[in-house]
């Protein structure tokens, strides 16, 4: 399956995480926990993330393939 997916994607993506827990590790609890004037906080934003890499992407590719 990674033949058919652009290498810079693979790049950039595999890099996601660490710099995700990179910015989350190094802020301020009330900065990641408060939500904004949109309504979201930085926590919520990232559980979003986590439900659409595990729940949504898997099944798209599935189905493209």
């Amino acid at each position: 399956m990674h033949e058919m997916i652009e290498p810079s994607a693979i790049a950039i993506l595999s890099t996601t995480p660490a710099a995700l827990r990179a910015l989350f590790d190094h802020a301020p609890t009330d900065a990641v926990s408060e939500a904004r004037d949109d309504g979201w906080s930085a926590k919520d934003a990232l559980a979003h993330l986590l439900d659409v890499e595990l729940g949504v992407i898997p099944v798209r590719i599935h189905r493209i393939m």
